[in-house]
């Protein structure tokens, strides 16, 4: 979905031991740590992994920030889904 300059998109990839749930945050203005933030609050508050309760391979979160030219990511395990 693109919203004025802002992009926002999520992906799941899923292995047989592991889930990831990813979202990336474009921006011309923003900044990367800002956007990370983002990305990690809009997994959390849409809690897109609470479908993978009860599973028992390992989640994790990974946000990807794009400001400009430059470009950042963070990866957190997700420690349970309550």
């Amino acid at each position: 979905m693109i919203v004025g300059s802002i992009a926002r998109h999520y992906g799941l990839y899923s292995w047989k031991d592991r889930v990831v749930i990813a979202e990336v945050k474009h921006s011309e203005k923003g900044s990367l740590e800002t956007l990370l933030k983002e990305a990690f609050e809009q997994i959390n508050d849409r809690r897109y992994y609470e479908g993978f309760a009860g599973d028992n391979r390992r989640i994790a979160l990974l946000a990807i920030a794009v400001a400009g030219r430059e470009i950042e990511c963070r990866m957190e395990e997700l420690k349970s889904i309550i």
